[in-house]
């Protein structure tokens, strides 16, 4: 959908509130962005809501408003009838609609990103087809393979398209077909639930293929390390502040997926004690092509990871073969959850830059990973978040209620001296 305030305060601009009463119709020709996120639907209703929302990228719809016409005594609204339609345009009861190359459309509502300018680039390669063309292969899947005429196309798209208690925002995975140059992001925000909450947790995570923080001696310039906590984060629910990480130039493949490898180190010995708390793993594309993104809460699966995984999960669908293991009939391939343990983590097509700024927007998050039966001890939601409030700090585990910036550093350093990751040396 799209917004457009139709009233504004008089003697400023917009106003972000849902309360003004002395207002007036705005005028003009604009260009509105096309939201593709379901609105949040809680009081105030406002301007400064929508906009935060996700837009649909390079997507726009031009719109007008005009004072209605009036009659020559002012007293009724012009209708079609009533002026002679060579006049239709002069008398303003149907004005000609303006090229977009005169510049006459308002564009402040509709910033373009750098992202959006390289896919429009991508976009003129496209064919570029009809609306008549695209509604008869809507018709075509339908199971209507004829020629119709256009009243009919309209009749079509009538019933078909219409708007129930039920209909929903599309799916915006299938917006775009991937592009190897633009990549995808990646973020690691938390640990909810961990079952030892004395200790400060550490993120590790690569690609597999190729899986390089379990091969010896690869390349580890890959590897990305989570160490920046949030000391304000209930150390029930423990957050990463590293953010997004961008992968560019990774070809499509469809078994392609992200191990996620979560650490704990005991900074109370003369030299650091690690241990290998738990590990999970997020598919990266649909068989299609498209990068699957959303925000996921992923269970956990204890101890360390197993090396002799790395293969058949690259040459296998990751998750289905994942779960094979969870009830094996080899006994040797068991893997266990660590119930109930769980990260938060963000995967976003970076053609869509700008979507799931939110990291823990409880109203997102997708539970497929999750055991379907244990959804209940596992999810992170709207309830939960209000209870962590009352939970203690992750700050309170910091040794003799020391400075918890400081305390970060010296982890950081002893995973960095640990596994010779040299890229995230602090000074």
């Amino acid at each position: 959908f799209f917004f457009l305030m139709i009233r504004r305060p008089p003697r400023s601009t917009q106003s972000r509130s849902s309360a003004a009463s002395d207002v007036y119709k705005r005028q003009g020709a604009y260009q509105l962005p096309i939201v593709c996120q379901e609105p949040y639907r809680k009081k105030p209703f406002n301007m400064g809501k929508l906009e935060k929302l996700e837009k649909m990228p390079c997507a726009s719809v031009l719109v007008r408003i005009n004072h209605a016409p009036l009659s020559e005594d002012g007293l009724r609204v012009l209708k079609l009838t009533d002026v002679p339609k060579k006049e239709w345009a002069s008398r303003g009861v149907w004005p000609a609609r303006p090229l977009y190359a005169s510049a006459a459309y308002n564009t402040s509502f509709c910033p373009t990103r750098d992202s959006e300018k390289d896919l429009f680039t991508h976009r003129q390669g496209r064919v570029d087809i009809t609306v008549q063309e695209s509604a008869l292969i809507l018709a075509n899947s339908a199971g209507i393979n004829r020629q119709m005429r256009s009243s009919e196309i309209y009749s079509f798209l009538d019933e078909k398209i219409q708007k129930t208690s039920s209909t929903i925002l599309l799916d915006m995975i299938y917006f775009a077909k991937y592009q190897q140059q633009a990549g995808f992001k990646f973020s690691l925000d938390g640990i909810h639930n961990p079952t030892n909450q004395n200790l400060p947790f550490a993120g590790l995570y690569c690609l597999n293929p190729p899986g390089n923080l379990y091969k010896a001696d690869a390349d580890l310039s890959s590897v990305q390390l989570n160490t920046n906590l949030n000391w304000d984060s209930p150390v029930t629910s423990p957050q990463f502040m590293e953010g997004w990480v961008s992968f560019k130039d990774i070809a499509f493949n469809k078994n392609l997926h992200m191990i996620i490898d979560v650490r704990a180190v005991n900074m109370s010995k003369i030299e650091p004690e690690f241990s290998f708390y738990g590990w999970t793993i997020l598919p990266i594309f649909s068989p299609k092509g498209y990068i699957l993104s959303g925000i996921y809460q992923l269970p956990l699966f204890k101890g360390r990871f197993r090396e002799d995984f790395l293969l058949e999960l690259a040459d296998n669908d990751p998750w289905p073969w994942l779960m094979e293991r969870v009830n094996p009939k080899d006994k040797k391939q068991k893997i266990e959850y660590l119930e109930p343990a769980s990260v938060i983590v963000r995967l976003v097509d970076a053609q869509r830059e700008g979507h799931f700024q939110n990291a823990y927007d409880a109203n997102r998050i997708d539970y497929s990973y999750l055991p379907e039966k244990k959804l209940q001890v596992y999810a992170y939601n709207s309830a939960v978040e209000v209870k962590l409030k009352g939970d203690k700090k992750l700050s309170t585990i910091v040794p003799g209620k020391g400075d918890p910036i400081s305390f970060n550093k010296k982890v950081t350093m002893a995973y960095v001296e640990d596994l010779n990751l040299t890229q995230f040396k602090v000074d």
